[in-house]
Formats: C-alpha cells, structure tokens, sequence
C-alpha cells in the first residue's frame, strides 16, 4: 500500500524532553568527541549539546509520524534517506525542548516513495534549538491507485557500472 497522500499538512502533538547534563556528556563521550564544550561542566559558561543531539530530543516527534496508521509506512521498506539540519540556539543542561512533527511532502518515484517530515524544537523560553527536514525513502514501486492518471517517473538510462568491488 503507498503512503496516503492525505496524510500531507499533518501535524503531529509535542513532545518534551528534559534535558540533562548527564544526557549531554554521555552523548558526546559515545561519538568520543571530548570537545571541553561538550563535556567539561566547569567551563566557562557551562557547556551546550553537540549539534547532533538535536537528534534525540526530536526522536519522539519523527517516531509519532513514521507510526501514524493512516500515513501506511512500510518499516521493513524504510531507508533514511537525507536529513537538512538547522541549529538557531544551543541545547543547554536544563533545558525543556518541546518537538513537533509535520508531514510536509509524500512524492511518488519510480524506485518508490520519499516523504519529507519537518521537525521543530524550542526550547522552555520558546527559542528555536532545531529544525530538521527528514527525508525517508519507502523502496519499491508500490501500486498508487489504477485509476490514477498520475503519470509514473521514468528512470533514466544508467548504462554499465564503471567499476564492482
């Protein structure tokens, strides 16, 4: 079953997440980034998120629309396919970040799907501390309805692989 293009426009209800300082350090110690503005709570004007933190407080908001029944997401189909990151403030120990989720785009291909979900995160002072594009890829033609007049995307001509390893 194709994603259901009625699902475009859809918002989804906020999540909070509190922020910890714990949860920081132990987010940038798992990539092994030991940059002092992650991880060293006595630096001078304490210490912010790494950028891809961002990630995990907007999680919940993506999960809230990728297990949206009427949008039919195909799991086992699922690949991340692109992700535009916007970082206006920074995610600081305390901070209550509240994420939305919106559909904004459902695009048929001749290899499949790609839906686009916009996630926004402020934070308890209404700053915005993210804005997330995530694209995501459904692989496989899926059958739209036959009585659609939309016409299907042709492939272009790829030719021989230059190389195989």
């Amino acid at each position: 079953m194709p994603l259901n293009t009625a699902c475009v426009g859809r918002e989804y209800p906020a999540v909070t997440i509190n922020v910890t300082l714990d949860a920081l350090q132990k987010y940038a110690r798992a990539y092994n980034d030991d940059n002092p503005a992650f991880v060293d709570a006595t630096r001078t004007g304490g210490i912010v998120a790494p950028p891809m933190f961002g990630v995990t407080v907007t999680w919940d908001a993506l999960m809230k629309a990728m297990m949206d029944p009427d949008l039919h997401v195909d799991l086992l189909r699922l690949v991340h396919g692109e992700q535009d990151m916007e970082f206006p403030h920074p995610i600081r120990p305390g901070d209550v970040i509240t994420a939305t989720a919106k559909v904004l785009s459902i695009d048929a291909k001749s290899t499949g799907e790609t839906m686009t979900v916009e996630l926004k995160a402020s934070n308890q002072k209404g700053q915005p501390v993210q804005k997330t594009h995530f694209i995501i890829f459904i692989r496989g033609a899926r059958n739209r309805d036959a009585a659609s007049s939309e016409p299907r995307p042709v492939e272009p001509e790829r030719g021989a692989p230059l190389f195989s390893v």
